[in-house]
């Protein structure tokens, strides 16, 4: 009997807990300790009077944070009082390693309560994974870390050209995850280069094997840089977003079962070496084409042939895709 007694009041003392917690507004993270490019939630719980509030601006350092959250809304009957309780989700990413934080964050409705959170400070650790563009190497350090096999890696066709010259940039997709949807996040910015888009849309995933791992293999995007001028210039990251479905069973009914996850990853950066055209060189460089018709002649008039330059290039100081054709005959 006594025992019985004891479980009551154990049910009653977790009860007023809960009750209590449900009452409390609260900033938390759902970890403490992320990798670069990891994605991390931020969670604001409001009760009551803040509750009715209907946007929050989360000041953070170290991280990106979506601004547009996920909002849900609850309504409790505690001990005979209606609570009301409303849920910001943010998705946030850690940018550099290092600490980072989140908060402090003030909430001041219009009759001048105020509800202030201590700021929340996180550890971001160096991705390896995005330190490298070799397929095989990144998935390595993806799985070993137990993160889904989905990641970006960009590919020159050249690391050294002259200024002016073609450079053919691609970011390919490698995918062995089960993808709800994915999209670019951020393409990198190339002042340094004329940019000319490859179109790339209507490319299809093929398999490819990384390592003993089959994964699918795309390319997202493909772009013509040519150079501006020489030196060391940058071709920064392409950022790839996703929602991807984590199993959560192993059993008969797994394939049906799982958690859609937010995750994102960023190619490693590149660069390519640009010399100076050489001393006395023509201003045209690139993989062109100089073609030239037949001579034809009218009436005894004058000889005339047809000269077409056409390619991709610098042809005085202006990179494009060339085509150019003159008629040229005897002068005077």
């Amino acid at each position: 009997m006594q025992n019985a007694k004891w479980r009551v009041v154990q049910f009653c003392i977790l009860h007023f807990a809960f009750c209590i917690s449900l009452l409390a507004n609260d900033l938390s993270v759902d970890r403490r300790t992320a990798r670069v490019n990891e994605s991390i939630t931020i969670t604001v719980s409001l009760e009551d009077a803040f509750a009715g509030v209907d946007d929050v601006t989360i000041p953070a350092r170290n991280l990106l944070v979506n601004p547009t959250p996920s909002t849900s809304s609850e309504f409790s009957w505690i001990n005979g009082t209606v609570v009301r309780r409303k849920v910001f989700r943010f998705a946030a990413r850690a940018v550099a390693a290092g600490p980072a934080q989140v908060g402090p964050l003030t909430i001041t409705l219009p009759d001048g309560q105020r509800e202030t959170f201590a700021a929340i400070v996180l550890q971001i650790l160096p991705d390896r994974a995005a330190g490298s563009n070799d397929p095989v190497v990144v998935l390595r350090e993806l799985l070993a870390s137990g993160r889904d096999p989905f990641f970006v890696v960009g590919e020159v066709d050249k690391t050294d050209a002259l200024v002016g010259e073609q450079v053919v940039v691609t970011w390919w997709l490698y995918n062995a995850a089960t993808v709800e949807e994915w999209q670019i996040g951020s393409v990198p910015k190339l002042a340094e280069f004329w940019v000319e888009e490859v179109d790339v849309r209507s490319a299809q995933p093929v398999q490819s094997f990384v390592g003993d791992y089959v994964m699918q293999r795309m390319p997202i995007r493909r772009v013509a840089l040519f150079p501006l001028r020489s030196g060391t210039l940058p071709i920064g990251s392409m950022e790839v977003e996703a929602e991807v479905i984590r199993r959560t069973s192993s059993g008969p009914f797994g394939l049906f079962e799982g958690n859609v996850v937010q995750v994102s990853f960023s190619s490693a950066p590149l660069s390519v070496n640009i010399h100076p055209l050489p001393a006395g060189a023509a201003p045209l460089v690139g993989d062109l084409t100089f073609n030239c018709s037949k001579p034809r002649q009218k009436n005894g008039g004058p000889v005339l042939v047809d000269a077409t330059l056409s390619g991709r290039g610098m042809a005085s100081g202006r990179c494009s895709t060339l085509e150019s054709t003159s008629s040229f005959g005897p002068t005077a």
